[in-house]
């Protein structure tokens, strides 16, 4: 099988539509996504292998910041020390650079940076106690499965022979980590079998920490 994975999923749905006009019926060999719509489908399969159902519930923006105000209010931290939006904003970050809880907190930090520390402790707490993975989640979630599971891991990496990614330039340390393990690569070996097309002055993404 061909995974072929990109950032949107309008940009998907166009990859599939051009790969049915060149090779018909065969374009259902080919699995094409983009990397949280991939790593969701993974997930419904195993996430019980986490701990998790598999019916688990997926946190979009608003439902991040709901849950990190409830977090503060607890805290009795007030917007003015720490808002809502720093906190997310360092939450996602962390996990588009596969920094858990605990990796986050034993790096050098400052004031707000330990307070946001204790926030995501609380937050990723939450989230198990609700089923619920946010969208940072899909994909740390799926890293963390693959890394612990060696049976699944090696399922994917049978599976699909080849891999392929549309926008490189946006992929973020987490994206990548993924790509290696579904290719079958470990900690030091680089993807196998990657094709990529990227172009790094188009790169939109530096923002979310790619």
């Amino acid at each position: 099988t061909i995974f072929a994975v990109t950032f949107t999923n309008k940009a998907a749905q166009e990859m599939r539509e051009r790969v049915e006009k060149l090779i018909g019926p065969m374009g259902k060999y080919v699995w094409i996504s983009t990397f949280h719509s991939a790593a969701v489908r993974i997930l419904r399969r195993h996430a019980d292998r986490l701990g998790y159902q598999k019916s688990f519930v997926i946190y979009d923006d608003g439902d991040q910041k709901t849950l990190i105000k409830k977090i503060l209010a607890e805290m009795r931290i007030a917007d003015k020390a720490l808002s809502p939006q720093v906190v997310q904003s360092a939450i996602d970050a962390a996990k588009n650079e596969l920094l858990t809880p605990e990796l986050y907190a034993s790096q050098p930090l400052n004031f707000i940076e330990e307070r946001v520390a204790e926030v995501y402790t609380r937050y990723q707490a939450l989230l198990k106690e609700n089923n619920a993975l946010d969208f940072g989640d899909l994909i740390v979630q799926t890293v963390r499965l693959l890394e612990t599971c060696p049976d699944i891991a090696q399922y994917y990496a049978a599976n699909l022979k080849y891999l392929m990614v549309d926008e490189y330039q946006d992929t973020n340390p987490a994206q990548y980590r993924l790509l290696t393990l579904l290719s079958g690569g470990d900690i030091v070996t680089k993807p196998r079998n990657l094709f990529v097309v990227g172009d790094e002055d188009q790169a939109i993404y530096g923002w979310r920490g790619g």
